[in-house]
């Protein structure tokens, strides 16, 4: 098995969200600072988020304690879409 190591989990995103991209209006612009947390584990929200530029990561805390990094997301990358199919 070959790895691309040049591969983004975000670039199979660019296709889908390019279309969010066209439609903003649908939604708000939000700016988040280096190290601000956007939403905590366990939080409920009714929306999902688009990056539009730069990177952020979810990450898990474990009843150990532990921080598990779940996924790093760049531009065009759709994410925290669970929460708006919940209730």
């Amino acid at each position: 098995m070959v790895i691309d190591v040049n591969y983004s989990s975000w670039d199979t995103s660019r296709k889908f969200g390019a279309t969010w991209l066209l439609h903003t209006e649908l939604g708000r612009v939000r700016a988040i600072a280096e190290g601000q947390t956007l939403y905590r584990q366990g939080d409920v929200h009714d929306s999902f988020f688009l990056v539009r530029s730069g990177f952020l990561h979810t990450i898990v805390h474990g009843t150990n304690g532990g921080v598990l990094l779940l996924e790093i997301f760049g531009p065009d990358a759709i994410f925290g879409e669970a929460s708006a199919f919940v209730g």
